[in-house]
């Protein structure tokens, strides 16, 4: 692959390539796990580790699951880029010893800037961190969907132990909060869980049915 190209670029050249050997001949068209083999075979080493899990990872290739780990691991790709160069961002501040007594000129002082992640296509908040004593602690959590919503750690809390614990009611988390077997996380009013309600589903029975006749051969029922 032309690496000063970008991967869909790439994948769109390969494409119409195939495209014209098969318009020109049959025989010439390249089948589907050959054109697979081909992408990976060209892939660069930035995609060594994709490339053997795929190879010795499946019994068959296929070119839709190649091209689809690659676009995933180009965004993983992106996104690390992106976190990379965010790690990289200080804020300017003035030093204390600002001072008539203080003489000499130095380097003003810096402090970290609370790190935020950020959507590359919505450019949306996704998280944010502070960082202490070296480890970014992050301030909110993220639920996305057809909208990005940061959402306090109390009710993500609350759902994490509902579904570590088999998916134990509101009433035997607090329970268990107020026995201290929660690690002092804090339990707060648990949102109706979509599992719990098709895992407890059952079918009806069907009724029992009374029916009375008056003659012979009125009423004649056939399990078939």
């Amino acid at each position: 692959m032309d690496q000063s190209k970008s991967l869909e670029d790439n994948l769109d050249d390969f494409t119409k390539l195939n495209i014209e050997l098969a318009n020109c001949d049959s025989k010439e068209a390249l089948s589907d796990e050959n054109q697979a083999i081909i992408v990976l075979n060209s892939l660069s080493d930035s995609y060594k580790d994709l490339k053997a899990a795929i190879k010795y990872g499946r019994d068959s290739l296929s070119l839709e699951d190649v091209l689809g780990a690659l676009r995933s691991r180009e965004m993983e790709m992106r996104s690390e880029k992106r976190a990379s160069i965010g790690e990289g961002l200080n804020v300017r501040g003035r030093s204390e010893k600002n001072g008539n007594n203080y003489k000499g000129r130095g380097k003003s002082g810096s402090k970290s800037r609370a790190r935020v992640w950020k959507c590359f296509e919505c450019h949306k908040e996704v998280m944010k961190g502070g960082k202490h004593n070296g480890l970014y602690s992050l301030i909110r959590s993220t639920i996305t969907g057809s909208s990005t919503v940061g959402t306090q750690l109390e009710q993500d809390k609350t759902k994490l132990w509902h579904m570590r614990l088999g998916h134990v009611s509101e009433r035997g988390l607090k329970e268990l909060d107020s026995q201290g077997l929660l690690c002092g996380d804090q339990i707060g009013k648990l949102d109706l869980c979509e599992h719990c309600i098709i895992g407890k589903q059952t079918r009806l029975k069907f009724s029992t049915g009374v029916h009375t006749s008056s003659g012979t051969l009125d009423y004649v029922h056939s399990d078939v």
